[in-house]
């Protein structure tokens, strides 16, 4: 990842969109449960408004911990130990939260109690099944519905782990490079009654370690031990969440050349979470980034996301293997990005997003291509072939189908198209994760028509 010096912020940031981003969601929603089992009281502060993390908070409050909003956060008050967790009096509602479902599932498989986890329509949909292979090598189980799916059940008669004896270490294989799946192969972890080391195809999301390595002083590794005090309370103030800063570098890259740069305040610059960032730097586009401190072992610092130049397009790629993995989220933008390339964008390792709120794959086929994208459907990916502008000569109507992230590319796809011709269906569902998204994407729109040069210019 590139980086230029950035001492000259001050005046960079007179002249652009200063944007400040809501806490990382996957941070947060570690924190929440993280504060949930500490003994003592900890602050959460620059929590989003997401309704994902509003459901972590429920179904933790449910749990026995206490939360209390502040102006900007929430003040958790914990129960001092996993086995100190209230047993639930009912089922524990999940909402739209793969993160909430997954991750609780590992850490309340160790539960005396059994648990059963739900959710809306969508998240039932989604695989479950997944985690128990994780879990089987600890003597616990997982229970899902007959397709596979929520509601689940863990802890309780499940909860078979008593009755093995190991000498060593547990070692547990994700086969996979899912960052949930290995998060909850850590938190059950925590409650077993002896070492488990996880490993995983290619290192995933490492929010996990670094959290819980700060929090016990210790470097964060694969290597998950059980808790034999209960962790510290803590304050955090959430660094921005860069996978909502990743849509500002698709607005930059659809916005003319006049428009201002845009500038990102207290990100979290985790190296496993710039994909997205390093490929739209691939394809062309200028984007400076600096370190400036540590939050309970995340790097935090700004990002400056440029316009392009006059005249110029981005350039197409193929993104495969590791780069996939790392921008599988933002993967969406890059088939908006590449929808407006020069030469053919081809992703490929990236059949997971079928399995995401909605099928990511086909939802942007189907969405860009109402735009007049040359894109089509591959079993794992896109093959895009780049087009000057999208074409729309008279009103159509797109559908988010449900999705956060589709959601927002295609709100952003209507700044290559000509005013009011484009509507986007099921907004709402923004508000999962980043409900200000679309005021402050008005408000740069505005600022942008503000400094529109003179035709002397």
């Amino acid at each position: 990842m590139s980086s230029s010096n950035l001492s000259h912020h001050e005046g960079i940031q007179s002249s652009s969109f200063v944007v400040s981003l809501h806490g990382d969601k996957s941070i947060t929603h570690r924190a929440f449960m993280f504060a949930a089992i500490a003994e003592g009281i900890s602050i959460i502060d620059n929590v989003g408004g997401g309704e994902d993390l509003a459901s972590t908070r429920h179904v933790l409050a449910q749990l026995g911990a206490t939360f209390t909003q502040l102006d900007s956060g929430w003040q958790v008050i914990g129960v001092g130990g996993i086995d100190r967790l209230a047993p639930p009096q009912q089922v524990l509602n999940c909402g739209n939260s793969g993160t909430t479902m997954r991750l609780l599932a590992g850490l309340l498989s160790g539960c005396q109690t059994t648990v059963i986890l739900d959710g809306d329509a969508s998240l039932r949909r989604r695989p479950m099944r997944r985690i128990a292979k994780v879990l089987t090598p600890l003597g616990r189980g997982l229970d899902t519905a007959e397709h596979g799916g929520a509601p689940i059940r863990v802890g309780g008669s499940l909860n078979l782990e008593n009755t093995q004896k190991h000498t060593e270490p547990v070692v547990i294989d994700t086969q996979s490079s899912s960052a949930q799946l290995k998060s909850a192969a850590l938190l059950a972890g925590l409650s077993a009654k002896y070492p488990v080391i996880v490993n995983e195809q290619a290192l995933s999301r490492d929010h996990t370690e670094r959290m819980l390595a700060a929090l016990l002083g210790r470097t964060p590794s694969n290597i998950s031990a059980p808790l034999s005090t209960p962790l510290p309370a803590f304050t955090l103030h959430s660094p921005g969440d860069p996978s909502s800063a990743a849509f500002w570098v698709a607005v930059a890259a659809l916005s003319p050349h006049w428009a201002p740069s845009i500038f990102l305040k207290g990100v979290n610059l985790n190296p496993t979470r710039l994909g997205l960032f390093r490929i739209a730097q691939r394809m062309g586009m200028k984007i400076s980034m600096e370190v400036n401190e540590t939050r309970l072992g995340e790097p935090v610092g700004d990002i400056i996301i440029q316009t392009l130049p006059k005249g110029q397009r981005l350039q197409a790629i193929t993104i495969r293997g590791r780069d996939s993995l790392d921008a599988l989220d933002e993967l969406p933008i890059v088939a908006l990005l590449g929808s407006l390339a020069f030469g053919t964008t081809v992703v490929s390792d990236a059949a997971e997003l079928r399995v995401k709120e909605s099928n990511r794959l086909d939802a942007m086929t189907v969405g860009l291509s109402r735009l007049g994208a040359q894109i089509k459907t591959l079993d794992d990916g896109w093959s895009i072939q780049g087009i000057n502008s999208f074409t729309t000569d008279q009103p159509i109507e797109v559908d988010s189908k449900g999705d956060h992230r589709i959601a927002m590319c295609l709100l952003i796809a209507q700044l290559a198209c000509p005013p009011a011709h484009v509507t986007v269906h099921g907004l709402d569902c923004i508000a999962v994760s980043y409900p200000e998204f679309i005021n402050l994407l008005r408000s740069y729109q505005t600022e942008t028509e503000r400094n529109h040069p003179s035709e002397s210019d």
